[in-house]
C-alpha cells in the first residue's frame, strides 16, 4: 500500500526529529563526560600553565600563607605549618613562613628553575 504525500512527510519528519533528540542526547552526554573524565579539575594540563617564576616576582614581605597561596594560583605540592612547595615541571617554588603572633608571614622564598636559583628573605 503507498502512502500519501502528507503521510510520507510527516513520518520523514517524526524520523528527523527522533534523530535528532538522539543527538541532542548523546551531544549532551559527551559534553558531560568530557568533564568527569579529563577535561580540567586537578589534572596536569591545567597546572602546567603555572608560572612559578611569575609568582616568585608577586611575593612580597608582609604576605600570610594565604596570600602567597592566592598568589601562585594552585595548591602547594607539599605544605606544613610553616612551608609551601609547588613543584611543576622542571621549575620549583619553595615558601618558608614564621609565626608571628598567629600571623604566618612570609619568611623566605626560593625559585629553582632551568638550572637558575633566586632567592628572597625578609
Amino acid at each position: 500500500m503507498m502512502k500519501n504525500g502528507m503521510e510520507h512527510i510527516a513520518e520523514e519528519q517524526k524520523w528527523t526529529r527522533r534523530r535528532m533528540g538522539v543527538m541532542a542526547v548523546a551531544g549532551a552526554a559527551a559534553v558531560f563526560l568530557s568533564g568527569c573524565i579529563g577535561g580540567g579539575g586537578g589534572g596536569s594540563s591545567d597546572d602546567d600553565d603555572v608560572d612559578l617564576r611569575a609568582a616568585y616576582d608577586r611575593i612580597q614581605e608582609g604576605m600570610v600563607i594565604s596570600d602567597v597561596e592566592r598568589v601562585v594560583g594552585v595548591p602547594a605540592n607539599m605544605q606544613s605549618q610553616g612551608r609551601r612547595d609547588w613543584e611543576r615541571g622542571n621549575e620549583g617554588l619553595y615558601v618558608t613562613f614564621s609565626d608571628f603572633g598567629g600571623r604566618w608571614l612570609v619568611m623566605g622564598v626560593i625559585w629553582k628553575g632551568n638550572g637558575n636559583s633566586l632567592t628572597k628573605t625578609y
